[in-house]
């Protein structure tokens, strides 16, 4: 299935340079598909580098961050520790 979505990723980038100046800036679209194409010849697979990339952001973190403290009780009405 890996070997689809690479198939796939320059279509979606000329759909996206297709729509510059209708529904994109077109400033942003050349900037932005300069980026797919310089980091999908750098990485290769740039699904898995994304997902990858993801699961280090510091919005995840705090996110499972949060949901752990839930877990635990914590949204209850329990006041934080410290």
């Amino acid at each position: 299935m890996a070997k689809r979505i690479e198939l796939l990723a320059p279509a979606r980038t000329a759909e996206i340079g297709r729509q510059a100046g209708r529904r994109f800036d077109p400033a942003l679209v050349e900037a932005f598909v300069a980026l797919v194409e310089r980091l999908a010849t750098e990485v290769g697979d740039l699904d898995a580098f994304l997902a990858e990339e993801a699961q280090e952001s510091s919005f995840l973190r705090s996110r499972e961050k949060i949901a752990r403290a839930l877990d635990a009780g914590l949204g209850a009405g329990t006041p934080p520790p410290g």
